[in-house]
């Protein structure tokens, strides 16, 4: 794409040495698929810029179909690219352009019009991805379950981790490390969120001694001692009262629910070393091999993260992504794909999981390759003027 064998290279190698990436490669994930579906769909909407042959936009509109049917979110790369497009055919105002956006647009226009057909008359809802029956889970289990989206939006609405699965999210706080789904206790192999909860979550409806109250409840309903209707009526209990929570800190604490919140989520979802699976033991325990392979996965997560953005804003202060039309949409798509991603993720879902990262490092490493093209370009003007002759005087 950047057309240096270097970058390639480079590109090539740390994607592959990407641990995030390759653990969720093992199993064939829906975000695995949604990343490589993205980064081909993107390669053929470059080549169709130089090329303007029908049969690349074709392949590039396929590939980001797949994307999003495999991960929704993936729509955000769909409406970028539709994006372009479109500016650019209302610049030309000719049917070839206006042509392309229709060829590009219409496989997943189809397809997901079937898909909503489908939804609806099987499960008689309008559903354009799923199909609304995304677990099954036996009439006790769905009680004590049934209140987890109640206590995920509360620990959203101001800024917490809410991913189950994560020992490190606020969520585990409230007593949610004794969960059983589906008859697996591997959560509360996971162990209890030991720190506090921040103070300033509190408003008037609650303090940390109505949370304690809520954690007993929790634990009396996950024992699955209680006689059905009492487990049912702590449901209601806990569910009625983690929803007065949160409407009391999106009233009484505006900027933390609306702003500071999402931004922590954001902050979270970026602030990961991606290794949480790779040698899971305690680092302490550890021989000098197997941390120097933990330190050096982090390292590579933590470059792509942080690199992509430091190339995002060369690309934007050197101006060079306004530098030609090949290389605005080489630099604008990765850029506004990452910051609507980034967006979505903190003010729309909310949920800093780090599978959701996978998708995202293709269009980050893009960008922090960048960095290595300026460096290219630097040296080799640089050794360019090292050796221009000089004349001398006769």
């Amino acid at each position: 794409i950047f057309k240096s064998k270097i970058a390639f290279i480079l590109t090539a190698l740390v994607y592959a040495l990407n641990f995030c990436v390759s653990d969720y490669d093992t199993i064939l994930s829906a975000d695995s698929l949604a990343a490589s579906f993205s980064i081909i769909s993107f390669y053929f909407f470059i080549v169709y810029w130089e090329r303007r042959k029908k049969k690349d936009l074709i392949f590039a509109a396929l590939m980001i179909c797949w994307a999003i049917f495999t991960r929704p979110v993936m729509g955000i790369l769909w409406g970028v690219m539709g994006m372009f497009l479109l500016l650019y055919a209302l610049k030309k105002r000719t049917i070839k352009n206006l042509l392309a956006i229709v060829i590009f647009a219409l496989p997943f226009l189809v397809t997901d019009s079937l898909w909503i057909a489908r939804n609806y008359v099987k499960h008689r809802t309008i559903s354009p991805f799923d199909s609304l029956l995304l677990y099954s889970y036996d009439q006790n289990n769905t009680r004590s379950y049934s209140y987890y989206g109640f206590i995920g939006s509360f620990v959203k609405s101001w800024g917490g981790n809410s991913v189950l699965w994560d020992p490190n999210s606020e969520v585990r706080w409230l007593g949610i490390e004794n969960i059983v789904v589906d008859g697996s206790d591997a959560y509360s192999q996971l162990g209890e969120y030991k720190k506090d909860l921040p103070d300033y979550i509190y408003t008037s409806r609650f303090n940390k001694d109505s949370l304690l109250v809520l954690k007993e409840k929790f634990k009396l309903i996950y024992a699955h001692n209680l006689p059905p209707e009492q487990e049912l009526d702590y449901c209601e209990f806990v569910n009625q009262r983690l929803f007065a929570y949160t409407q009391s800190i999106k009233k009484e604490k505006p900027f933390i629910y609306y702003v500071y919140g999402p931004l922590k989520i954001i902050k979270t979802f970026l602030l990961n070393h991606g290794t949480q699976t790779l040698i899971p033991v305690a680092f302490s325990e550890m021989n000098l091999f197997q941390k120097a392979i933990k330190l050096s996965a982090a390292i590579i997560n933590l470059f792509i993260i942080f690199g992509g953005i430091v190339g995002i804003i060369l690309s934007l202060i050197t101006k060079d992504i306004f530098r030609g039309e090949r290389k605005f949409i080489l630099l604008s798509i990765p850029i506004f794909t990452c910051i609507m991603y980034l967006f979505f993720i903190g003010f729309i879902f909310k949920f800093p999981e780090i599978r959701f990262m996978v998708p995202l490092y293709s269009f980050l490493l893009l960008c922090a390759m960048y960095i290595f093209v300026l460096l290219e370009q630097y040296l080799k003007r640089f050794f360019k003027q090292k050796h221009v002759p000089v004349n001398k005087p006769e």
